[in-house]
């Protein structure tokens, strides 16, 4: 990730100005503050601007050389230290008496981003006894929601043809999608409700991200509506005081929110019961959403709705199987000649005596010279064939 990839985050003015609160609400003259997961460094300066003498700014990726950089332009030099790896593997030469970390997601906190389990191994090793961390919690809520302009737009759309062809086959696969958006506020349907609390500080109230699931909640319907699904975002208290949130009725942020379609929606009537699970699981290197809605009359089940996760629904079983390591590799053609031609490639013999060693060495793999030499040339050109350093 580059510098310029942070750019959407640093002008998305309600994350900016609710962090630049709480930092300087929190830093006291000669803190030693913590950046965890610094990305730009933004975080760190704005502490070091409150008034702490040294701020350690670790990230994993390369945009920490940027940040070294932009420490130095800023006068920050001398009490700016930038620390490229993974926070579990770096040990600090003093505690700190604050962490500021902004592993925020659409979804919410931990997520799609830095594992909490991260976190709590950074508060344990390398606060002081009483130091704090930013932000504080991270509630994560959800709501059914009338929405029929976000429902048009992805699921709906399919139901109409495309200059006279019929695609709507597709609307079951664009209702297994999540979808960030910005959600009807005023389509709410009853109260938001939270369906998993995250405290910073508190390792047992962390979840897996690979498995990232909170509680069944249960909704009373207000008003008869039609549901198109669900909405859900993020209410993150940085401290006592200052929040953030990117949920439909405040200020538009970068995350924008998260809205969970059904293929067809449906009607509810005043207190009938909504029963609601979702979360993400991770599926190889892919994040795939679920969620799961039953629907309730006088406590008897008159429908359900959801996702059980789009890539399990839409992927073929190789493809999991790829994304999940279960599968067995198995050798090419191309592979045995690779493995015939590395004996030969010293780094003094040409392509021609490699692949003709080659071939006397594997006769049957050629049935001729050049067909050696032709694929010599196709696997060089794919991956450029060096002799071990001896």
């Amino acid at each position: 990730m580059s510098i310029l990839d942070h750019s959407e985050m640093l002008r998305d003015k309600p994350r900016m100005i609710a962090y630049k609160k709480a930092i300087e609400s929190t830093v006291k003259q000669g803190d030693v503050v913590c950046d965890l997961g610094a990305g730009s460094g933004i975080m760190g300066f704005l502490a070091l601007k409150a008034g702490a003498k040294h701020v350690y700014a670790i990230e994993q990726s390369e945009v920490i050389e940027q940040a070294r950089k932009l420490a130095i332009v800023n006068g920050f030099k001398e009490c700016h230290t930038a620390i490229k790896g993974f926070s579990t593997k770096v040990e600090l030469p003093e505690k700190v008496d604050l962490i500021i970390v902004e592993n925020l997601t659409t979804l919410g906190a931990g997520a799609e981003e830095m594992e909490l389990s991260d976190i709590a191994d950074a508060c344990e090793r390398y606060l002081k006894p009483g130091g704090k961390i930013i932000p504080e919690q991270v509630d994560h809520l959800v709501v059914p929601v009338n929405d029929e302009a976000n429902w048009n737009k992805f699921v709906g759309n399919f139901s109409s043809d495309f200059c006279g062809v019929d695609f709507s086959s597709i609307r079951k696969i664009a209702s297994l999608k999540a979808y960030k958006t910005r959600s009807n506020a005023g389509g709410y349907l009853c109260r938001p409700e939270s369906w998993l609390k995250v405290d910073h500080m508190d390792a047992s109230t962390h979840v897996n991200s690979n498995n990232f699931k909170g509680h069944e909640v249960r909704f009373k319907i207000e008003q008869e509506q039609i549901c198109h699904g669900l909405a859900a975002w993020f209410d993150a208290q940085l401290i006592e005081g200052v929040s953030l949130k990117n949920s439909p009725d405040q200020a538009e942020t970068h995350w924008q929110n998260f809205y969970f379609p059904v293929e067809k929606p449906f009607r509810v009537l005043v207190e009938d019961e909504l029963v609601v699970e979702l979360g993400l699981r991770s599926v190889g290197r892919e994040i795939d959403f679920f969620w799961n809605i039953e629907h309730l009359r006088d406590g008897k089940k008159v429908g359900h709705y959801g996702s059980a996760g789009f890539a399990a629904q839409t992927l073929e079983a190789d493809d999991l199987a790829r994304m999940s390591g279960q599968f067995v590799p198995l050798k090419s053609e191309k592979d045995a000649c690779l493995e015939a031609f590395l004996p030969f490639i010293d780094g003094k013999r040409n392509a021609l005596e490699i692949a003709k060693l080659a071939r006397q060495n594997s006769p049957g793999l050629w049935d001729n010279f050049e067909k050696a030499v032709v694929d010599l040339i196709e696997l060089w050109h794919k991956r450029p064939l060096k002799a071990e350093n001896k």
